[in-house]
């Protein structure tokens, strides 16, 4: 498959690589893949799959922070496999840092960390990630 950029900005809020729905198809519904962009095991990523017509067939969409996390080219030839975790792999805490995406918009409010956390698992529910993967987190005060 090649890489390629997300086709919509609201899927790249969803930290998910965006397939066509006839690749899902091929790689067996799986939930998640992993892409190797080469051979060394740090350059293999975990990625959970949301299936879109609005992507073209053998490609995977990835939004900008993504391709930028996993040194991934728009059009560079990528191996993917489907991916199901073992549910005695699973980790069920997560540490996360947050920084503002847009520098400019920075503000010194206060924000309820409690209400952020259950957004995000409002948001994110059963989404594999990446140790160091970036996300792209909407929270609305």
């Amino acid at each position: 498959m090649k890489a390629g950029k997300c086709p919509a900005e609201m899927l790249s809020l969803t930290n998910k690589v965006i397939l066509n729905p006839k690749d899902v198809e091929q790689l067996q519904n799986a939930p998640h893949i992993l892409v190797a962009t080469g051979q060394a095991e740090s350059q293999q990523h975990l990625f959970s799959v949301l299936s879109s017509d609005q992507m073209l067939a053998g490609y995977v969409g990835f939004s900008m922070p993504q391709r930028k996390w996993a040194s991934v080219d728009v059009n560079q030839v990528i191996n993917v496999s489907p991916h199901r975790p073992e549910s005695s792999r699973l980790v069920s805490s997560v540490v996360i840092a947050i920084d503002f995406y847009n520098k400019k918009k920075v503000t010194q409010e206060n924000y309820d960390t409690d209400q952020m956390a259950a957004e995000f698992l409002q948001q994110f529910p059963q989404q594999c990630f990446t140790v160091g993967q970036p996300l792209v987190f909407q929270f609305k005060k």
